[in-house]
């Protein structure tokens, strides 16, 4: 079991680093111009890496959680519980969220993203998670303003959705459908 517990332990630092460096990377002055003519900021590789991490670390720790075996051991519960509010306690999930409109056109992003809010939607992740990433960090709010944004507008006038319109639906979509709980509850009590 000491072994074990050395796992939680290299976790915990690598989830605090990890998040912490996801945060604080300036955001990038930098723009490319898209085939729209419209320059977007360039998010970067190392953003995506991290992001990714902190997706893969975020389903070991619900993995673990869910996992019968190993969440009858009321250490594993403290520890998967001090993880938890790791990720509560550094505001990942709205740098994440953030990042969701920000970087609207990069479809990297917006897949690891669509990844991690599926796996939220769909596996037994507790509330005070749910409330961290749906409510605090404001994604159903900012969700129903940029569904009703207008995107790009091109010389000749016309306009085009946000970059990441259709993944916005498909998560509404999977959002609304959802038979999580936790969730339909954060939904009932939205306006």
């Amino acid at each position: 079991m000491k072994n074990y517990l050395n796992i939680f332990n290299v976790i915990y630092s690598y989830l605090e680093a990890i998040c912490e460096e996801f945060k604080k990377i300036p955001i990038n002055t930098q723009t490319i111009l898209t085939s729209f003519d419209e320059e977007i900021p360039k998010l970067g590789i190392y953003r995506i890496y991290l992001f990714e991490y902190i997706q893969l670390i975020f389903e070991l720790v619900m993995n673990v959680l869910n996992n019968n075996n190993l969440n009858q051991f009321e250490i594993v519960i403290k520890n998967i519980n001090i993880l938890i509010d790791k990720f509560i306690e550094t505001k990942v999930f709205t740098t994440i969220v953030n990042y969701f409109f920000m970087y609207e056109w990069n479809s990297m992003y917006q897949n690891i993203f669509k990844k991690l809010v599926s796996f939220m939607i769909f596996s037994n992740v507790p509330a005070r998670l749910i409330n961290n990433f749906f409510l605090d960090s404001k994604f159903i709010e900012n969700s129903i303003e940029h569904c009703f944004a207008l995107g790009i507008s091109f010389k000749s006038g016309s306009r085009i959705f946000p970059g990441n319109f259709a993944n916005l639906c498909e998560l509404i979509s999977i959002i609304n459908k959802s038979e999580n709980s936790n969730l339909k509850s954060i939904l009932s009590t939205c306006k």
